[in-house]
Formats: structure tokens, C-alpha cells, sequence
């Protein structure tokens, strides 16, 4: 079972964890692009590789550590 990246009761609709389900977080020079299922492939393709750009480019920083769920 897929669980929703998103609420019914966030306006607007944001995907808050996206960037966890890009970069491997033990190996960050391992990305995933296409790994999200969605209805809008090509624009979520769009975000995800401008996000790892700006990740690394270190535009944007990152978590030193893994998450623990």
C-alpha cells in the first residue's frame, strides 16, 4: 500500500518529506530521480533533479545523518 505524500488538509498541497526520497542519506552522491509515484511524472522528475543540484552544488545544505523512523 502507497502512503500519501500529502494530506487532504494542507492548502496548498506541499510535499514535505520529497527531498528525504531523493538522496541515499548514507551515500549522498547516490540520487534517485522517477522514485515518487505520482500523476505528474515529468514534473516531479523536473523538481527532484533541480533539487540535487542544488544539494549538490550546496545551494541548499543537507542532513549530516540518517533519519531513525
Amino acid at each position: 500500500m502507497l502512503t500519501p505524500l500529502t494530506s487532504c488538509t494542507i492548502t496548498p498541497s506541499r510535499i514535505s518529506g520529497f527531498r528525504l526520497q531523493i538522496l541515499y542519506a548514507y551515500n549522498p552522491i547516490l540520487a534517485f530521480i522517477g522514485a515518487t509515484i505520482s500523476f505528474i511524472p515529468i514534473l516531479l522528475a523536473d523538481l527532484t533533479s533541480t533539487w540535487i543540484v542544488l544539494a549538490w552544488s550546496r545551494t541548499i545544505s543537507l542532513s549530516t545523518a540518517p533519519r531513525k523512523d
